[in-house]
């Protein structure tokens, strides 16, 4: 596609070369112009004569006319120098948009009488290779040390460890979970393929910046389950602000604070007995159950260790720097969530806010995980960390990753539009048209020229004839950019509108209780309520403000807390198996 109309391109910048050539008296004959610029002879001399280019030509055919996709690409230039670029899904829906505005005064509630069939997955990719200022781009990272230090050796041990202790367990598919924490932060979203000015090298997209951390705890199971994570905000206190709408609000998730938005041992004991012991428990039958987890310190305290010996459940630590290849939930699950996520951030995004609320990510976030913790996927990252069914060329092939090729992409100028020396430039010049924006008093004069020549009732002259089409294609264009405007600020006004329809939350002191579920918080939200109207009639003085439960040991580094760790001796720390019968 992009080599195709690269090719088209260079050809039609020759013929236009050969059209000004032969105007500007370079060559005396357009055959001479034609040879000298190495095209057909017919093409130039049917230009010469009014006739159309292959683009302009198949106009009709295309679902935006040219005025239409000239103010499509003017405004994916805009925004991408603004650092907002808008992925593919974001163009075919301002396309639409587009299309929509046509028919807006033809079609109301109660009747349509021009009905457009849906734009299709591949109508970007080509409006994309039409125009030589956009193309897309899209980069994967992976930490260096995940590279350089997973073995082979390493993985296949790791994988047979899991199968002997299945075996000796005997714990069934259904009892295998595997469980990690993801940190997001509020603001920043991922990385993606978007739609770009070619033109500038600049590869950034803004976004409202790194306000908060949030970690949220998963667990999925061997036969596709997931369990209801926990969120984790940052904070002092609870506030039921950050709740999502009661219909929106999911059943079973848990949500607890820390001064930074990190899990901690605590955050992990609480966990491990009020989430996941409970929840699956009954599915076990008093069986064995096996607990995949990576190396954090959350996880391997000994408060940690004692609760799961006393309730059958057989912690297997991955090896480190393995996880991105033998842990199911980044093998399958945290790259789709959090791809997700971003493209249900991307509309509130685009409305250039520059801050985005917990209750706003929250809700994004809901809707994000119901799309990533399909079954699909789920089995998915079992079946690619090699372990269910047991598979290790899964993950062997994986461990030697290319370098990313890198491609360069050379830009073309836009192609040169012929003058017109029989008439004056200054008035029938195509670049007026073509100016944004417009430039109001430059129009004026040339559309007073026109009426002129309209009025005269005479041949017009070519330059003239050329200009009318051209105010037609403008007149789209106008519309057409209207019609983008009209879209952004009806987003942004739905963003602004729900943001005032958003009620102002209570803080909730945790005192002890470190998880809490969206009525737990909302009922200790409610007596403090009345607590405090209480005190108000019988008119004491308002209490200073009690600290609220702190969280100890808290931890950034995942590897560092694990040897400096008293409490437990190294044979421990070293195994991969953490239980005796």
């Amino acid at each position: 596609m992009r080599k195709r109309s690269e090719e088209a391109q260079a050809k039609n910048e020759r013929v236009e070369a050969a059209l000004k050539d032969y105007r500007d008296g370079v060559y005396n004959s357009i055959n001479a112009a034609a040879k000298a610029h190495g095209v057909n002879e017919a093409t130039v001399r049917g230009r010469v004569k009014g006739g159309k280019t292959r683009a302009e030509a198949n106009e009709a055919k295309q679902l935006l006319s040219r005025g239409e996709e000239r103010a499509l690409v003017q405004w994916i230039l805009d925004v991408s120098k603004a650092g907002y670029p808008p992925r593919k899904s974001l163009v075919r829906q301002m396309a639409e948009e587009i299309r929509q505005a046509r028919v807006s005064k033809i079609n109301d509630g109660g009747i349509i009488l021009v009905e457009y069939s849906p734009i299709g997955e591949q109508w970007v990719d080509r409006f994309i290779g039409r125009h030589e200022s956009l193309r897309t781009m899209f980069a994967r990272r992976i930490d260096a040390s995940r590279m350089k230090e997973t073995t082979v050796d390493a993985v296949v041990r790791w994988l047979n460890v899991v199968q002997d202790v299945m075996k000796e367990f005997k714990v069934d598919r259904k009892d295998v979970y595997n469980m990690d924490e993801s940190g997001f932060a509020i603001g920043s979203t991922q990385g993606a393929c978007v739609v770009i000015d070619a033109r500038i090298r600049s590869q950034f997209q803004a976004q409202p910046g790194r306000q908060e951390w949030v970690t949220v705890v998963e667990c999925i199971g061997g036969d596709g389950s997931a369990i209801d994570p926990l969120v984790i905000f940052r904070g002092a206190n609870f506030n039921t602000e950050w709740l999502p709408a009661p219909k929106l609000r999911p059943k079973g998730w848990k949500y607890s604070v820390s001064n930074k938005g990190w899990t901690s041992d605590v955050h992990g004991l609480e966990w491990l007995t009020r989430c996941f012991e409970p929840e699956t428990r009954e599915k076990a039958g008093g069986g064995y159950r096996i607990l995949i987890l990576d190396g954090h310190s959350s996880h391997v305290t000994l408060n940690f260790l004692v609760h799961c010996r006393q309730h059958k459940i057989v912690l297997l630590r991955l090896i480190p720097h393995t996880s991105h290849l033998c842990q199911p939930l980044d093998v399958g699950l945290f790259a789709p969530l959090k791809q997700a996520l971003s493209s249900e951030l991307q509309p509130l995004i685009q409305t250039e806010v520059s801050r985005i609320r917990k209750s706003e990510w929250l809700m994004a976030f809901v809707r994000a995980r119901k799309v990533a913790f399909s079954s699909s996927n789920v089995f998915g990252g079992w079946r690619g960390a090699g372990l269910l069914p047991f598979n290790p060329e899964k993950v062997l092939r994986n461990i030697e990753i290319p370098p990313p090729s890198t491609e360069t992409h050379q830009t073309l100028p836009p192609p040169n539009s012929p003058t017109h020396e029989s008439l004056d430039p200054a008035l029938f010049n195509s670049s007026l048209l073509t100016s944004s924006p417009l430039n109001a008093e430059a129009f004026r004069k040339t559309a007073s020229a026109l009426r002129a020549e309209v009025e005269q009732k005479k041949v017009l002259a070519t330059p003239v004839r050329q200009l009318i089409p051209r105010l037609a294609t403008t007149t789209e264009r106008l519309h057409a950019e209207n019609s983008i405007l009209r879209t952004r600020l009806k987003a942004a006004t739905d963003v602004l509108a729900a943001r005032k329809e958003q009620k102002k939350g209570a803080r909730v002191s945790l005192k002890g209780q470190l998880i809490l579920t969206a009525d737990e918080a909302l009922e200790a939200a409610k007596l403090a309520a009345e607590e405090k109207k209480k005190r108000a009639k019988k008119g004491g003085k308002r209490g200073r403000k009690r600290k609220a439960q702190e969280v100890e040991s808290e931890s950034e580094d995942n590897s560092s807390r694990l040897g400096s760790d008293p409490i437990l001796p190294p044979e421990i720390l070293e195994c991969a198996v953490v239980q005796s019968r």
